[in-house]
This record gives structure tokens, C-alpha cells and sequence, in this order.
């Protein structure tokens, strides 16, 4: 019994020390472990990195061997379509698509698509003769017929049909869009469910866009920086703000610029509805919680994504259903915002005879003038390069 008792006290002396050896070993494994990873993580970002140098060095022949070859974007150099489209030339991007969106099509026949619809009436008389249409029908070609007018479809009657309906969009009798600061580019309006048929209204809306980038029509339509990249699936930022209300966009910029602490700000903000004013929680609790300068990046971003996002959800879910209906997501994504909205909108008219008889002149003589009309062309010109935007 002496012996036995011994024995087993020698063992249980011995256990903890095989049980801190095993314990030694794992976390030995784990380190081994975690460095691997970072090494792999590390090469993994040096490839990522080497790419990008390759592609931005190598730009102007990658263009030339895609206008050449269109299918490199879906072959060899798909990878570039994917992971770095920037440095493709926005004419290639605009060919590739048109080209996938045929292959889209294929052989198959398509049944002419009817619409007649009076001037006056030509949202709501389009809207209840397509939103019902399936996306296999809202490929077929369109036939326009304006109620009490003569004349026959070669195009121009679907042109003009599409100028006509995407004004009608930002009608604010329908209140399904609210201008920007600037007056001149739109998104969903928060309160847009004062119409009860807001949603299906946004869902023939993102339709008509599809079809118009499908067939290859214009349209006489401007959206926010934010509404484009909702289009596109792509991330927002701050920046965007911008485009929607310039003072706000400013004060955001102070509060990551300074300290925010005096303002007593809290994770929340005041909305109208309609008169009513409302106290809106950017995260549980909100309005109990102050931006101080720790987290005001977060308040922020917070802020920045409920003004262009969560406040307007459902209606951009409404809208890209009807969109995607036609337009692949994959496909539109290889474009910027600013390439999207040269798609859809394409480039301002520069009408020269109003451009003579608007400008005032002193001391100067007809042969002087033309000088001052290249000048403020070329403005114009610039002012469209410094967004970016080609000029072809």
C-alpha cells in the first residue's frame, strides 16, 4: 500500500510538468503558425503591390492590345478588368461592354416592345405598360407611338421617348427624387413613401436606366456621386457627401480636422419628416453617446453612410432590382462613377449660337469675339477634365 501510494504521488509530481511542456509546444505551434500567415499575408501584399506597378507602368500598351482585342478583358486580361480597371481607357471599357452585352443576347429573338403613350401623361402611361415586363422582354426592341401623332419608330420617336421619360423621373409631383445642393444632380428622396407606390416606381425607374444603357440611348438625367456608386456596387466615402450638400460636407471635414469635444455632438441625428422632426440613433444608444476626438471617425463615417445609405434603403434596393434586370453587375462595375454618368448622360451640349447671343461684349470687334468664344468653350472643356470626364 506504501509502495502504491509512492508511486502515485511520484506521477502526480510528474504531470504538471508534462502538462506545462504541452503547453509550451503549443503556443510555440502557434507563434510558428502566426508568422507563417504574416509571411504569407506579406508576400501575398507584394503581389498585390507588384501588379498594380506593372499595370500603371505598362498602361498605354495594355490599351492598345485591348482596343485591338476585346476579348483580352474576358481572356488573358481579365484579371485587369477585374482588380485594376482604371487604367483602362474609357473608350475600351465602353466597347467590352457593349460587346458582352451582345454575347448576352446571343441569337436569340427578341419580341418587339410596343408603347404608346401620350406627351403629357408619358411617366405613368409607360410605367403601367412596363413595369410588369419581364427582363427576357425588356430586351426587345422598342416601338414609340406618341397618342394623337403620325409618323413611324426609325429611332428618333424612341430618342426622344427616353428624353422625355427621364426628366419626368425628377418630377416632384411623383416625390421620388430630391435635388442635390447644386440643383442639378438627384437622388432618392427619404420621403419618398408619401407615395404609396414609391418602390415599384423605383424599380421601373433603375428599369428604364438599364434599358437605355442597353439599347445605347442617353438620357437627361444627372444623379449624386453616391447614387452612381450604389449602381455600381461601389464603396461611398466622404467625398461624396459633397456632391449632395457642400456645407455639410464641409462641417464633416472640421469635425476630422478638430477636436469635435466642445460641440457636444452624440451619435445621432435630426431628421424632418414633413415638419415633424425626429432624433435618429446612428448606433444603439446614440443620442446618449458624445463625439469626442477618439471616435469622431466613426461618427463620420456613421453619419455619411445614413445620409447616402440607410436612410434611402429601400428605395436604392427598388431601383437596382429593376437595373440589374438588364445590366449585370460584373459588367457595370468595370466603370467609375464619373465613367457611369458619361454612359448614361453622356456629354453636355454646347450651344454656340446661345453662347453669341448671351455674352456681353465691351471694346471689342467681330474679329475679336470669335477669340473670346474659343476662351470660354475651352473653360468648359477644362472644367469636364478636371472631373475627368473624356472629351470626344
Amino acid at each position: 500500500k506504501r509502495q502504491f501510494l509512492r508511486e502515485k504521488e511520484a506521477q502526480q509530481k510528474k504531470q504538471p510538468a508534462i502538462s506545462t511542456l504541452q503547453q509550451t509546444e503549443e503556443i510555440q505551434e502557434e507563434v510558428q503558425y502566426e508568422k507563417s500567415f504574416s509571411a504569407i499575408r506579406e508576400q501575398q501584399m507584394n503581389i498585390n503591390e507588384m501588379f498594380r506597378v506593372m499595370c500603371n507602368e505598362n498602361k498605354k500598351v495594355i490599351n492598345m492590345m485591348v482596343k485591338q482585342n476585346l476579348n483580352l478583358l474576358s481572356d488573358s486580361l481579365s484579371v485587369v478588368a477585374k482588380k485594376m480597371p482604371k487604367i483602362l481607357d474609357f473608350e475600351n471599357k465602353r466597347s467590352f461592354f457593349k460587346q458582352e452585352l451582345k454575347k448576352l443576347r446571343g441569337d436569340r429573338h427578341f419580341h418587339q416592345l410596343r408603347v404608346r403613350v401620350k406627351r403629357s401623361d408619358v411617366f405613368l402611361g409607360s410605367f403601367y405598360q412596363l413595369a410588369n415586363r419581364s427582363a427576357s422582354e425588356m430586351k426587345g426592341k422598342l416601338h414609340i407611338e406618341f397618342v394623337g401623332e403620325e409618323g413611324t419608330d426609325a429611332g428618333g420617336l424612341t430618342r426622344e421617348w427616353f428624353i422625355l421619360l427621364s426628366r419626368e423621373i425628377f418630377n416632384p409631383n411623383y416625390a421620388l427624387f430630391m435635388p442635390s445642393a447644386n440643383g442639378v444632380t438627384f437622388q432618392p428622396s427619404p420621403q419618398s413613401y408619401v407615395n404609396p407606390e414609391h418602390l415599384r416606381y423605383f424599380q421601373f425607374v433603375g428599369k428604364i436606366i438599364g434599358k437605355a444603357l442597353h439599347d445605347g440611348y442617353m438620357l437627361d438625367a444627372f444623379f449624386t456621386r453616391a447614387m452612381y456608386k450604389h449602381m455600381l456596387g461601389q464603396q461611398l466615402s466622404i467625398h461624396d457627401m459633397e456632391d449632395i450638400d457642400p456645407e455639410y460636407y464641409k462641417n464633416l471635414k472640421w469635425i476630422l480636422e478638430n477636436d469635435p469635444t466642445p460641440l457636444d455632438l452624440t451619435f445621432s441625428y435630426e431628421t424632418d419628416d414633413f415638419g415633424q422632426l425626429k432624433n435618429v440613433d446612428l448606433i444603439p444608444d446614440g443620442h446618449k453617446i458624445l463625439v469626442t476626438n477618439e471616435n469622431k471617425h466613426e461618427y463620420v463615417r456613421s453619419m455619411c453612410y445614413a445620409k447616402m445609405a440607410l436612410d434611402i434603403k429601400q428605395q436604392i434596393e427598388a431601383f437596382l432590382t429593376g437595373f440589374h434586370e438588364l445590366i449585370p453587375q460584373n459588367l457595370i462595375s468595370i466603370f467609375d462613377s464619373r465613367e457611369l454618368e458619361l454612359l448614361i448622360s453622356g456629354l453636355p451640349d454646347i450651344d454656340i449660337q446661345d453662347l453669341k447671343e448671351n455674352t456681353e461684349s465691351v471694346s471689342y470687334t467681330h474679329l475679336t469675339l470669335p477669340t473670346i468664344y474659343s476662351v470660354q468653350i475651352s473653360v468648359v472643356a477644362g472644367s469636364l477634365k478636371k472631373k475627368n470626364v473624356e472629351i470626344m
